[in-house]
């Protein structure tokens, strides 16, 4: 982590684990395990404003950055213009999937992110939607970081 983004303190308690799966065509990526401890630095970021630690989540990860280029982007639970956003992406020009449809006049491939561990509906909506590539997630409950349970998601809707 880039040093005086996050204090030592809050750099142990964040725990990457760096997961990838393929499910139905689609690629799940979870990068940090959600505990209490990162639960309150996300809120101390996102509620309190204090975005420059927000950046730190990504600093030792630049292919995920680049992964986020990718693809235009659908945010599942921040707005794409907030300045908290933009800090944990290192304010990278990322492409607005919904902008991008309605200039288009037609639906477009997109890669759906989430800061926020994502509900069962969250992924049976974005991974169900033929336009979706996959699904990027920054902090995920343990419990529901394995293929199995994101399979189960997707059985649970059929």
């Amino acid at each position: 982590m880039g040093p005086g983004l996050l204090c030592s303190e809050c750099q142990k308690m964040m725990q990457p684990v760096n997961r990838e799966y393929r499910l139905h065509h689609k690629k799940i990526w979870i990068l940090y395990t959600f505990t209490r401890q990162l639960e309150r630095i996300l809120l101390k970021i996102i509620q309190f404003g204090d975005v420059e630690g927000a950046a730190a989540f990504l600093d030792e990860m630049p292919q995920e950055r680049k992964r986020l280029r990718r693809f235009p982007i659908r945010l599942l639970d921040l707005d794409m213009e907030s300045e908290t956003f933009r800090s944990f992406v290192h304010h990278a020009a990322l492409k607005d999937e919904r902008q991008i449809s309605e200039q288009a006049g037609k639906a477009v491939k997109y890669l759906a992110i989430s800061i926020h561990p994502v509900s069962r509906q969250q992924v049976c909506e974005v991974l169900g939607d033929p336009y979706c590539r996959g699904l990027w997630i920054l902090c995920e409950k343990e419990e529901h970081q394995s293929r199995e349970w994101f399979s189960s998601c997707l059985e649970d809707e059929e």
